[in-house]
């Protein structure tokens, strides 16, 4: 679902015509959450140049004819972006309809809800898909397509609004969340819905 999957993200791979369903084009006035508390662009040191032989372009290894490298002018999404974690829909199998951790909720002794524990898997240490995991794996270009960086304990990110910040990699997974999705407050689904960002938590 495509008018979903735009309210979870800011940039998408497409086509140079701009006729398939996946050429999402995401306007200022989509961005409902705010541009200063919405993830534009980060680092993935994962990314960038990689050889044909390169086991994660799907090309193989020894494709015919040869394979051209791939780069920044010949886009794969492991190799020029970086993702969020898929995990936060029941532990990564896509099945979003039926994860009820993704509702928010009301805590004990509170009247103010929260969003929905399921979205701590965006940012969860051992999921091999938080921030900067893939160096302590020692994996290969493209092989971890999501943000990393050579700084010591976080990542440096640039906002919709054109400023820059740095996020730890122990930030919350639901603040994680809240900082990709430019629409996570009105997604359509009631049950996806994501609680509006604090400034306390982007200060964290």
């Amino acid at each position: 679902n495509m008018q979903l999957a735009k309210k979870t993200g800011v940039m998408f791979l497409g086509t140079a015509q701009g006729n398939m369903p996946w050429d999402v084009k995401t306007t200022s006035a989509s961005i409902t959450d705010g541009s200063s508390t919405t993830l534009l662009v980060g680092e993935n040191i994962f990314a960038g140049y990689a050889e044909a032989t390169n086991d994660y372009t799907g090309l193989g290894s020894a494709p015919t004819p040869p394979a051209p490298v791939i780069n920044w002018a010949a886009p794969h999404p492991n190799f020029v972006m970086f993702f969020g974690s898929d995990n936060v829909c029941n532990g990564g199998t896509g099945a979003c309809s039926t994860d009820s951790g993704l509702a928010p909720f009301l805590p004990a002794n509170s009247g103010t809800p929260e969003t929905g524990l399921s979205w701590t898997l965006a940012n969860k240490v051992g999921t091999q898909e938080n921030i900067n995991s893939g160096i302590a794996l020692g994996v290969e270009e493209g092989a971890s397509p999501y943000a990393s960086s050579r700084h010591s304990g976080g990542v440096n990110v640039v906002m919709c609004d054109g400023s820059a910040r740095f996020v730890t990699e122990s930030i919350d997974g639901r603040v994680w969340a809240k900082l990709l999705t430019p629409a996570g407050g009105s997604l359509p689904v009631n049950f996806y819905k994501q609680t509006p960002l604090g400034q306390d938590e982007v200060l964290r």
